[in-house]
């Protein structure tokens, strides 16, 4: 009788450090997060610190080429203000070396490497992801005989200080797959325009890409925010459309 307690509590002990190790080495070891053509990115689950009152986390990420080039570095992922930063990598000598604390807080682009690592920390977490996504997130807008525009249904924004739209918009084109998308803003009372990473509005060009994108992100934002009548489109020959929101 002895014994079969003995081997029972053997048995049982085995059982439980058996599940222990499993459970570390599977937070330990790098999972898969995003891949394209170029490059495959990886997450270390069991590296992940999260800030639940800045609503930030913290977590080591790798990429991989098919040239075997990788790179370990850690991010810092602010999910309220959906932006991602290098704060820390691992050199060539395999230390880890910390960045500056004024490395930029880069904005995360919907279907970019950088999303698919928030939303991987997310599910971790058990938190939202920082955009909704879904199989209608990408709108087309526009094409021509070599490319298409699309806009993100889902990540845009209004500031109400500076009088900026923000949107996200890709292009697809017939030479090669597809480009990452670009964070554009808008001021549609002035009808100007600029990359989101520059402090720096330029007028639309009659005829050109730059209206294009500006007519797209004029569609959705009135849309989505209800434009006022003074905010209006440009049409297709450089001048302002007549076409008001209701």
């Amino acid at each position: 009788m002895f014994k079969k307690i003995l081997s029972s509590l053997i048995l049982f002990i085995a059982m439980i450090s058996c599940i222990s190790y499993a459970a570390n080495t599977s937070a330990d070891q790098w999972q898969w997060c995003y891949s394209d053509t170029n490059t495959t990115w990886y997450f270390k689950p069991g590296s992940v610190i999260y800030d639940k009152k800045s609503n930030t986390a913290k977590v080591w990420d790798k990429y991989v080429t098919p040239n075997g080039i990788d790179q370990e570095s850690r991010i810092k992922i602010d999910f309220s203000n959906k932006t991602s930063q290098l704060i820390g990598y691992i050199n060539s000598a395999g230390n880890e070396v910390v960045s500056p604390k004024t490395n930029p807080n880069n904005a995360i682009g919907p279907g970019t490497p950088s999303e698919a690592l928030a939303n991987a920390v997310a599910d971790q977490l058990k938190i939202p992801h920082i955009y909704k996504g879904g199989a209608d997130r990408w709108q087309w807008f526009h094409s021509t005989d070599t490319e298409s525009y699309y806009i993100a249904t889902d990540a845009t924004s209004y500031n109400t200080k500076t009088n900026l739209y923000s949107v996200w918009i890709k292009t697809i084109r017939t030479t090669n797959n597809s480009n990452y998308p670009l964070q554009y803003v808008f001021n549609f009372t002035n009808h100007t325009w600029g990359f989101a990473s520059f402090n720096h509005m330029k007028p639309v060009e009659p005829d050109s890409w730059q209206e294009i994108i500006y007519n797209g992100a004029y569609d959705l934002c009135k849309k989505l925010y209800g434009l006022p009548d003074k905010e209006s489109q440009i049409d297709n020959f450089g001048f302002l459309s007549t076409q008001q929101t209701e």
